[in-house]
């Protein structure tokens, strides 16, 4: 019967004298090793192994793309606070046809931009429920974002135009 463990070692030996296993990212030092208590045993290495290669799982892919995306959209409402408060300013400089003009020309703009918004929470939402069937631990789910309130928080930090003269 053959010794596979033998066979194995001498070969590993075998390789280590041909240089084989020089100059391998990491030679030296010791290996990092931590355990996440969020992963079952049974996944641990792989999770491992996928670190270490600048990898991850795919839920935790999606969950940073979904994150980026939330923070796109926060950041799209103080763009849009800024804006709005230069567009007051402009508009107390305007004379009163000119102040009517343009208030009409910004409700056009604000509605394109809450279509814009509300197909953005739309696909986000999908994302989520789709991310939610993937992510391996049930407590990790996230809520889907509610459109009235994203809608409500993008024209609270529009303002009311009327206040404007």
């Amino acid at each position: 019967m053959l010794n596979w463990s033998l066979l194995a070692e001498r070969r590993i030996l075998a390789a280590m004298e041909r240089g084989e296993f020089d100059n391998l990212p990491g030679q030296g030092q010791p290996l990092r090793w931590r355990e996440n208590p969020l992963v079952p045993p049974e996944w641990r290495l792989a999770f491992d192994l996928l670190e270490r290669a600048g990898l991850a799982p795919e839920w935790i892919l999606r969950d940073a793309e979904i994150r980026a995306e939330i923070a796109a959209l926060e950041r799209k409402r103080e763009r849009e606070r800024l804006w709005m408060e230069e567009r007051r300013e402009a508009l107390a400089a305007m004379s009163p046809e000119e102040a009517a003009a343009e208030r009409e020309r910004l409700r056009r703009v604000q509605k394109h931009t809450l279509e814009q918004v509300r197909f953005q929470v739309e696909k986000l939402n999908r994302k989520i429920a789709d991310w939610n069937l993937i992510v391996p631990i049930v407590w990790l789910q996230r809520l889907p974002l509610d459109p009235g309130a994203v809608e409500a928080a993008l024209q609270a930090a529009w303002g009311n135009l009327e206040e404007t003269r």
